[in-house]
């Protein structure tokens, strides 16, 4: 179960996953403001941006994971990284709230400026602010740089998990063991005849597979795949022996992750003037006999 819901979470538009992290991000810091205590000693704006970029590092890195999703597939672990997304967010947000309290009592001499940190172009008010309490000792140009260069860290992580999903994608389609489960995940995460119209879409039928072989149509009903071979052999009656064995072991291979999820199929062959040559029926009990 925790596999499929990560599937389907890793297949949701960019702008969704966004909101996702920054609706849980904000819960985290609602969870550090109504939980925890307050921080009784004030931040500086250097010692605060450091803070800020060594959470912000953390996050990214975190994302990182994401870049062993093949390998977590075949261990069966992918959710973990599910969990780590909202697990991490959810601790960035509250350490932020805290240090972003501290960093309010220093300039505002209270905390309840705390939210200024969680909302763009704002939280800049939050950064720059004075301290009500100057104190050169507090402050440090080196913690102020060590953060530039944590959030610029950050920026290249993300970076790098971002142009990370080709790479995913051709170990996919390079390895037919994670081919199979991601397209049983992708069936258990969809449902199998939603699945089933990608498949006839991805078909293109008509089209011609060789000469003598046309591919019709591609029909479904329920949860049932019809496939229709056109073969041009004007005075066939049955399919040879050999080819019904070959074929049928083929479309089994092909569709075995459809057929375990409850579908079945037919393979049907006619000649050009509509007789028809052979049926194959296709299931799980059929291709396992």
């Amino acid at each position: 179960m925790l596999e499929v819901l990560t599937m389907r979470y890793g297949s949701l538009p960019e702008g969704v996953l966004l909101s996702m992290a920054m609706g849980t991000i904000v819960l985290g810091a609602a969870f550090a403001a109504v939980l925890l205590r307050a921080p009784s000693l004030p931040l500086s704006r250097s010692w605060f941006y450091l803070r800020v970029g060594m959470a912000s590092f953390g996050l990214a890195a975190g994302q990182m994971l994401w870049m062993l999703y093949v390998p977590a597939l075949k261990l069966g672990v992918s959710f973990l990284f599910m969990l780590a997304d909202f697990g991490t967010e959810l601790a960035f947000g509250a350490y932020v709230m805290q240090i972003a309290r501290a960093r309010s009592l220093d300039g505002y001499g209270h905390g309840g400026r705390a939210w200024m940190a969680f909302v763009p172009l704002v939280n800049l008010a939050l950064l720059f602010r004075a301290s009500q309490t100057p104190d050169p000792a507090r402050g440090s140009a080196g913690a102020a740089w060590g953060g530039v260069a944590l959030v610029a860290l950050g920026r290249l992580a993300t970076a790098a998990v971002d142009n990370s999903s080709d790479s995913i994608a051709l170990q996919i389609q390079n390895d037919p063991e994670v081919q199979t489960i991601v397209q049983t995940l992708t069936l258990r995460a969809h449902g199998v005849e939603s699945a089933l119209d990608d498949l006839i879409a991805a078909e293109a039928a008509p089209q011609q597979i060789d000469p003598a072989l046309l591919l019709a149509a591609v029909t479904r009903s329920g949860s049932r795949i019809t496939y229709e071979f056109v073969l041009d052999t004007p005075d066939a009656t049955s399919l040879d022996p050999a080819y019904r064995k070959q074929v049928h072991g083929n479309m089994c291979a092909a569709l075995m992750p459809y057929l375990q999820q409850g579908a079945t199929a037919a393979i049907r062959f006619a000649r050009p003037d509509g007789f028809a040559i052979d049926e194959l029926p296709l299931s799980v009990k059929d291709c396992t006999a």
